[in-house]
């Protein structure tokens, strides 16, 4: 293959990967030349000013050149590191809350007979019939609802919407219908949910 094709790879291929790279490097992710032919093109490329060169002991090493790559916008750059940053705290509170739910239903599972599990699970649904009732008065009032009551009101309707999901699974064990799908939680959970976010916008 031609010196041209050789380094026009060679260029593109850091570029791309934009990363220091030594001679065995880049013969390794181009198997289609040879040692000596990439070494001339390296040579080449380094005259031209398309990649720099560092030399460590014995050993070079490239780099491509980074003026020539296109500039970034400062603002933006922080904006997309503030939404990493708090994509970051949002899955470490979501793999909190998996964590507490696997070890509620650990807890609920193993010691909870049936019957148990379907007195409890009727109490939790008296309250959740409370909780909507409280929510349709807030409703009602119209918007104004503090922001530290409505995420108060919220993880009360989640945890009890949560508990009643996991009664419900230790009162179906062993069960072959479908009786989830017709239980108080998931028309609670639905008209719970619609209302609080009513009462937010």
């Amino acid at each position: 293959m031609s010196n041209n094709a050789c380094k026009g790879d060679v260029l593109t291929f850091f570029e791309k990967e934009n990363r220091p790279f030594s001679v065995v490097d880049v013969c390794s992710a181009l198997k289609n030349y040879g040692k000596t032919g990439i070494s001339r093109a390296l040579d080449d490329l380094v005259e031209e000013g398309s990649i720099k060169e560092k030399v460590y002991g014995k050993q070079k090493v490239y780099v491509y050149d980074q003026t020539k790559l296109p500039s970034f916008d400062e603002n933006e750059i922080r904006k997309m590191e503030a939404q990493y940053a708090n994509l970051s705290v949002e899955l470490t509170e979501e793999q909190k809350k998996l964590k507490s739910v696997i070890e509620e239903l650990k807890k609920i599972t193993s010691s909870l007979t049936k019957e148990e599990a379907e007195k409890e699970l009727t109490q939790v649904n008296e309250k959740l019939n409370e909780i909507e009732v409280e929510v349709k008065a807030l409703k009602a009032k119209g918007p104004g609802i503090a922001e530290a009551d409505l995420k108060l009101l919220t993880s009360v309707t989640n945890s009890f919407c949560l508990k009643a999901y996991l009664l419900n699974t230790v009162a179906l064990r062993g069960s072959t219908s479908n009786q989830y799908l017709s239980t108080p939680y998931q028309f609670y959970y639905i008209v719970l949910s619609q209302c609080v976010s009513d009462i937010k916008n």
